[in-house]
């Protein structure tokens, strides 16, 4: 069992995803797919016999593993689609009964474009005293509106 002296620093990534080399430093291995673990240990225990205090409090991730002379570093990837969450307050007979969170994913493209267009309109808004320019009224509703059957993880 190796003992290290360790701390849980950022570090500066190129375009390529790998670490930026720190003077002197050279990066000797690059692991990808290596499953990280983190948990607080039972003080005074020995490392190969403990086991997590508090599952809750584990961390788990997969990522890559880059060693150098000086450090190693494991940089875990952040991909994950874009999205945009906002609370919607129901309009009179619009028929929707109370506020939502409404949480809109971008798969594939779109969300950075969709967010700039929702931050002009809260400023034309801001600038109109929080009324549109156009209102339309809304058409009661001859049936509850459609709702998508919840997403099952």
């Amino acid at each position: 069992m190796l003992r290290l002296g360790a701390s849980l620093n950022y570090a500066i990534l190129q375009p390529s995803g790998s670490p930026s080399p720190l003077p002197s430093e050279k990066f000797l291995l690059t692991t990808p797919s290596v499953q990280l673990s983190l948990f607080p240990s039972t003080p005074g225990a020995p490392p190969s016999q403990s086991a997590p205090v508090d599952k809750a409090l584990e961390y788990r991730s997969t990522g890559t593993l880059f060693t150098s002379n000086q450090r190693i570093v494991y940089v875990q990837p952040w991909f994950a689609a874009q999205y945009y969450e906002g609370l919607v307050i129901p309009a009179r007979d619009g028929g929707l009964g109370s506020p939502h969170v409404l949480r809109m994913s971008f798969k594939e493209s779109g969300g950075a474009s969709f967010y700039v267009l929702v931050l002009e309109m809260k400023e034309r808004l801001g600038t109109t005293g929080g009324q549109s320019a156009h209102v339309e009224p809304l058409r009661p509703s001859p049936s509850p509106p459609f709702l998508p059957p919840p997403i099952l993880d």
